[in-house]
């Protein structure tokens, strides 16, 4: 009997520490802290831009900003800048628009941390309008791929040192190996708990 109420106890503790874990507050602790506040979706650019947000991720290595055409197929980004300082919330880049060709470009920022875990952040719709008019009204998104281009927008960017990024589509958050982690060392605990408890009923019975 004394065993049976220890591993009620038992059970009852484990279900105490697992419910914020089924609720989704388990990911509370993880609050994303990577950021372009500006410019943004929409904004018109022109000249040197100041990006700015924040990198200060946990496990920080370093940071980089690329562009690229909004409606490029292809998905080639271009390096804006690099970074190995985190910013907790200021200036990240300056971005010389007058070097590309005006249109509509998106830009984003990723930051590598320890581990080969990287996050991103991307800002679209992003209009760069320095040898052209600026539309009265907000474009909508695909206008760029449903237009036909016009004579200023047939040469490529070539900024001073382009950069492609590799594409990383499968990549594994840790939030989710932190997870995985402590949901197999609870089933273990719960496990050899079960395990212990039978055992000791049956040798105070048999005994």
């Amino acid at each position: 009997m004394v065993a049976m109420r220890t591993f009620i106890l038992f059970l009852t503790s484990l279900l105490s520490a697992i419910s914020p874990l089924l609720s989704g507050e388990f990911y509370q602790f993880e609050v994303g802290s990577i950021t372009i506040s500006s410019p943004k979706e929409g904004d018109v650019l022109q000249g040197v831009v100041e990006i700015r947000g924040r990198t200060d991720a946990e496990d920080y290595e370093s940071a980089e900003l690329h562009f690229s055409f909004h409606s490029d197929p292809t998905g080639t980004w271009f390096l804006i800048s690099e970074s190995f300082e985190p910013v907790e919330d200021g200036l990240l880049a300056l971005w010389d628009t007058s070097n590309i060709t005006d249109g509509t470009y998106s830009i984003r920022l990723t930051v590598n941390k320890r581990g080969d875990m990287r996050d991103s952040f991307r800002v679209d719709n992003l209009r760069v309008r320095n040898y052209s008019p600026i539309e009265t009204d907000t474009p909508s998104p695909f206008i760029d791929v449903l237009e036909s281009p016009t004579p200023e927008n047939t040469q490529t960017p070539r900024p001073p040192t382009p950069t492609l990024l590799p594409q990383n589509p499968a990549e594994l958050m840790q939030r989710d190996v932190w997870r995985s982690a402590y949901i197999g060392a609870i089933l273990v605990g719960l496990i050899a708990t079960v395990l212990f408890v039978v055992f000791t009923i049956r040798r105070n019975h048999f005994g």
